[in-house]
């Protein structure tokens, strides 16, 4: 065994060790007088020898009282805890004036009876640390501020930018499509294109910020697939019509009327892959498939096919068109414009989707994007199959001289069968007012307009009106104060008229939330659209002359809907569809309706929505849609009174016709 040498345990030894340490190291008894110390400690506070600061308080220091006073608070608070404090922050001033700051533990020091006696200390000097932290805080705050600055920014720009952007599509698109001479029309279509573009640049940034600032979480929608392909098929029917490309949509029956899943992002995924394909293909067609593939009851694997007989892609750029920025071809060229972040975004929404994303794609042939997508059918829906989808669209102008000839006959002819509601219409923008009012011409004939809240508020001070089509953002005030004030007194004029929202803001952002919440029925994003005005009619105006238009009892679409080819068999469903709704499904609704039970009568609808699968009633259908609408969108059933009273109406006009048409076959057959 080797002996230890006695050095390492020498009073010279840790006078040595003391001398050395790199920290400063000191220590006092319990009347906070120095009984020794390091040369560190010493040097630090202008003297020459640790024996020089033995038998000094902290008082005697080149430090101020309140330092002395807090250095004295922190020793009696180890002393009588018999407690340690570690890592204190505390202050000093030397003698030069200079303040530092220093870290700081201080532990108890112990006698061999157990009794404290004193404290020990040991301490660094952190000023450069904090220095350094301070710097990097006022660097966070500066970073801090110029994201919002961004995040404002974009925000306007929504507003600011994108709202005459839409507006000048909007009017463009509209102009174009009353034009008969075809060098005018070639003119205005060009003018058109370049608008989307402006308008299709807008909406990337906007949605780039939401992907790289991660400001948009993961929200579950109830969502019509149908309607939303067919929505975005139509967005692209001008583009693609100009290039005589066929459309095809298929949508499979397995697939239910509804689906849980996030809108926004499914929607610009659909938008983003159609509108590259139409941009990319020269000739041919575009096909968008959607499947599934049921997991149990509520969950099922989503399949979209979007294909074209495109340019393709080549080999060498498949893997990396989906990075950021990235382009299958050369922005100078100018030949396919883009902004390089269509595919990365398609890729950021679906993997946020805990999706799938294939791309097959032979150059000069064509490519095909596969996105599988996990849905949830929702809870009060169930999972029933929805209507099968097998459609071809062909452009109905092959060329400008066919063009030429066809247009003055269409123009004599009205586009839609006019309504007979009154509609009041909220739109500061001078270009989008102009438009939306165009879009809406062709639906009704008593529209009015208000470029403010206080215009809005006398309007609706004076008329009644069957539903309000609002701005967000107006000079004095918003398109919120305007549904309050006329949703504040029963005894107004409007104060049930069902509210929507126009904004340039997307679909899905707090803007949308916030007026959801204010009490608006729905959201449209601008431009107003053809379609989306024609939605806002049938489902806000139920009583209209179109609804008057429709067969109160199609036997034909009965025997469609059962699969036979015997009147007498859809009459019978017409039978039994009437003793349903009277013996049991309205009492139910009125008693939900009474208690304002909105659960109940969701439950009600759904029952009877699934019934109308057998029978043929299209007056009905448009009618329980409209209220099917007004629930989801409304929390006080009280305030959708007329769509109630709708319904029921339309189910006595139901009764009255099957008798006739019941006492019409019986003679027929004597």
């Amino acid at each position: 065994m080797v002996e230890e040498d006695p050095y390492w345990f020498s009073q010279e030894f840790i006078s040595e060790l003391l001398l050395r340490l790199p920290v400063h190291v000191f220590w006092k008894n319990t009347e906070g007088v120095f009984k020794g110390c390091n040369q560190a400690f010493a040097k630090s506070i202008g003297l020459s020898s640790p024996n020089d600061v033995i038998g000094k308080t902290d008082y005697d220091l080149p430090t101020t009282k309140e330092e002395s006073d807090a250095y004295r608070t922190d020793d009696l608070a180890v002393i009588h805890s018999n407690k340690a404090k570690i890592n204190i922050e505390e202050t000093q001033t030397r003698r030069d004036g200079k303040k530092v700051t220093l870290l700081t533990s201080k532990v108890p020091l112990v006698n061999k009876q157990g009794c404290v006696v004193g404290v020990l200390c040991i301490y660094s000097d952190v000023t450069e640390l904090k220095n350094a932290q301070h710097e990097l805080l006022k660097a966070k705050e500066i970073a801090e501020a110029a994201s919002q600055a961004k995040t404002e920014f974009i925000q306007n720009m929504q507003h600011d930018v994108r709202t005459p952007a839409a507006g000048v599509w909007a009017l463009l698109s509209e102009l174009t499509s009353q034009e008969s001479d075809p060098k005018k029309k070639r003119v205005l279509s060009m003018l058109t294109e370049s608008s989307a573009r402006l308008l299709e640049l807008c909406n990337a940034v906007v949605d780039f910020s939401y992907v790289d600032e991660q400001q948009k979480p993961v929200v579950e929608n109830k969502i019509d697939i149908r309607r939303l392909a067919a929505d975005i098929l139509d967005l692209n029917k001008p583009a693609a019509y100009g290039k005589d490309l066929i459309l095809h949509l298929k949508v499979d029956s397995i697939i239910p009327s509804y689906v849980l899943s996030d809108e926004f992002r499914l929607r610009r995924i659909l938008i983003n892959l159609i509108g590259n394909a139409v941009k990319f293909t020269k000739c041919g067609s575009i096909s968008l498939e959607i499947s599934a593939k049921r997991e149990d009851k509520r969950h099922l694997l989503l399949c979209i096919k979007i294909k074209d007989t495109g340019i393709g892609i080549p080999e060498a750029k498949r893997h990396t068109i989906f990075e950021k920025f990235s382009r299958g071809t050369a922005s100078d060229t100018n030949e396919y414009p883009g902004t390089g972040l269509g595919l990365y975004l398609v890729k950021k929404f679906v993997r946020d989707l805990d999706g799938d994303l294939e791309l097959e794609s032979v150059l000069g042939k064509g490519s095909q994007f596969k996105v599988i997508l996990p849905c949830t059918v929702p809870l009060l829906e169930g999972y029933m199959h929805g209507l099968e989808i097998d459609e071809t669209h062909v452009s109905p102008l092959k060329s400008i001289q066919e063009l030429a000839i066809e247009l003055p006959l269409a123009s004599n002819t009205p586009l839609d069968t006019p309504f007979h509601q009154r509609v009041l219409l909220v739109e500061d923008d001078p270009v989008c007012l102009f438009a939306a009012t165009e879009v809406l011409a062709h639906f009704t004939n008593q529209l009015d307009t208000a470029r403010n809240v206080h215009e809005a508020c006398m309007q609706l001070q004076q008329q009644p009106y069957d539903f309000v089509i609002s701005d967000l953002g107006l000079p004095d005030g918003s398109g919120i104060d305007i549904l309050g004030f006329a949703h504040q007194d029963e005894k107004s004029k409007n104060p049930h008229t069902p509210f929507i929202a126009l904004t340039a803001h997307h679909q899905g952002t707090e803007k949308h939330k916030t007026a959801l919440q204010a009490g608006f029925a729905e959201v449209v994003t601008k431009p107003l659209l053809h379609e989306q005005a024609r939605h806002l009619f049938e489902v806000y105006a139920a009583d209209s002359i179109v609804n008057a238009t429709l067969d109160i009892i199609d036997l034909n679409l009965g025997m469609q809907r059962i699969g036979s080819k015997i009147p007498e068999k859809a009459l019978v469903s017409i039978g039994m569809l009437l003793d349903s709704l009277k013996n049991e499904d309205l009492p139910q609704l009125k008693r939900a309706y009474k208690k304002n039970d909105l659960l109940s009568a969701r439950e009600v609808l759904h029952k009877i929505r699934g019934a109308l699968n057998c029978c043929g009633t299209p007056r009905f259908e448009t009618s329980l849609e409209a209220l099917h609408q007004a629930i989801k969108t409304h929390e006080d059933l009280h305030k959708i009174t007329a769509q109630f009273e709708t319904l029921y109406t339309e189910v006595e006009l139901i009764a009255d016709e099957y008798q006739k048409l019941k006492q019409s076959k019986t003679e027929s057959l004597t």
